[in-house]
Parts: C-alpha cells; structure tokens; sequence
C-alpha cells in the first residue's frame, strides 16, 4: 500500500512541476545562416512566456526583450559590414550558440516555376556545378507545406554553396548571387 502511495505521489509531483519552455529561435537562425549586413536585423522565437532572452552577437551588440504572455519574442540587433564568420549566443533558460553567420546581403527569391528551377537543369549545368566553390552564397530553401492560413515559423536549412550543393539551389537566385561581391577580391 506504502508503495502504491508512494508511486503515485511521484507521478503527480512530476505531473504538476513547472514545463520549463526552452528559448527556441525561428528556424531562419541556425548555423550557416546569413544575416543582413549594415541594419537593426529582427531576430525572434519563442520561450516560456515572460522569459528574459539575451541576444549577444560576436561583433559585440548585443539585445534584450521578455518574452510576451504567448511565448513570442524578438529583438532588433545591430548587424556589421559584410563579413565573418561570426556567431550569435542566445541565452534564456538555455543557451544556443550559432556558428558560421555570415553578414551580407540577403536576397528574398520567391515565385513559382521560374524560382523552383535548379541550378542542375540550367543552360550550362555541368560546368556551373564544377565551378560553383563560393562558400560565401548561402541557401535557405523553405519546406513546401500546405496550410490554410499564415505561418509564424517554417521549415528548412541553410546550405553552403559547394560544387556538391548546388546543383539543388534555385538557379535565378543561384546566378543572382554570383554576380553580387563582399568585396572587390573575393566574388559571391
């Protein structure tokens, strides 16, 4: 009888304890990502609501917001010239490092069949995938997902541009960002 009491009080105290929400950026900031160079960049994510987060980035701003009754929170960071690597360090109730930020320009591509066309079907695909070492051009490729109404968050990674990577990256965007510099010596 002790030993059912006893189960059963444990059950209920793990039950009733406290869910502690771990700080958890939209899925845009992750490693390899970039981040649009000479602004005041929006960074956000979710918590427990009410949580303090501190946003320091490598480059030396830092932000710091509380989550609101939902769980939402987003900061405006002072972002450097075009460069990195860098790294940003989330803390809340955990903390988050994410390496490999890049500080450039972000390019927003979007549309239907002209934006979906990969590089691998373009006019002069194998020599472009041969030649395609600029690890500088990142892609952030969002998930296809149907949903009825506006999405606060999606799926998908940041890929490096790599002879081995390319091929799969959106040739508009692709060819767009080859053509854009860092700097005089380095090319996109």
């Amino acid at each position: 009888m002790r030993s059912s009491f006893f189960k059963l009080s444990l059950i209920s105290a793990i039950i009733s304890a406290p869910a502690m929400a771990d700080i958890k950026p939209a899925q845009l900031f992750v490693d390899h990502m970039v981040i649009q160079r000479d602004t005041e960049a929006p960074i956000w994510g979710t918590a427990e609501p009410n949580e303090k987060v501190s946003v320091k980035a490598s480059w030396g701003a830092n932000a710091k917001t509380v989550a609101d009754k939902e769980g939402k929170w987003s900061v405006k960071l002072q972002t450097p010239k075009a460069g990195g690597p860098h790294s940003l360090s989330l803390e809340g109730n955990n903390k988050i490092q994410i390496k490999d930020v890049l500080s450039g320009d972000v390019w927003l591509c979007s549309g239907q069949s002209n934006m979906a066309w990969p590089v691998s079907k373009s006019l002069t695909p194998q020599k472009d995938i041969a030649t395609a070492n600029y690890p500088k051009i990142r892609s952030f490729m969002v998930e296809r997902k149907t949903a009825l109404s506006p999405q606060e968050n999606c799926e998908g990674s940041w890929t490096i541009c790599s002879p081995q990577t390319v091929k799969n990256f959106s040739a508009t965007a692709y060819y767009t960002g080859r053509e854009q510099t860092f700097d005089a010596e380095q090319p996109l």
